[in-house]
């Protein structure tokens, strides 16, 4: 995000949900806007579309019903200091022949630096569990 002045920015994102599950994943571009409020917090809204879905809970699943894209995604969010921030997130589903789903998420982020940082120690985790796994159930 880039601020444009003492207490707005503005940015725009690429969402992928869930890319490692081809059952529950979906991907997204949003617009965002956040409004510092002084102190260090920040309320951010994000509004964009929803460009691929796959495996969303339909009214009648097996029945034929599938997306129709786009549909919309949402996004209010609470931040503090750029460091952490938790929020809400709306997706509305649009399938055929008629009608929609609506699905609610609540979770929580880590901001630019220490979403970094947390990448990092992430990666190593994951390289960690990999030699575990490979030592454990690689030699037999």
């Amino acid at each position: 995000m880039w601020n444009v002045s003492l207490t707005d920015a503005l940015g725009a994102t690429v969402v992928f949900i869930n890319p490692l599950n081809a059952d529950r994943s979906r991907s997204a571009v949003r617009l965002r806007y956040r409004r510092w409020l002084g102190s260090g917090l920040g309320l951010e809204g994000a509004v964009g579309a929803l460009f691929e879905v796959n495996g969303s809970v339909f009214p009648t699943p097996g029945v034929g019903f599938r997306p129709r894209l786009p549909g919309f995604s949402g996004q209010a969010m609470l931040d503090v200091r750029d460091l952490v921030g938790v929020g809400v997130q709306m997706d509305v589903i649009r399938y055929a022949p008629t009608g929609s789903v609506t699905e609610w998420f609540v979770g929580g982020r880590l901001g630019s630096k220490a979403g970094a940082a947390g990448g990092v120690v992430l990666a190593v985790l994951a390289a960690i569990a990999l030699l575990v796994v490979l030592a454990t159930f690689g030699s037999s």
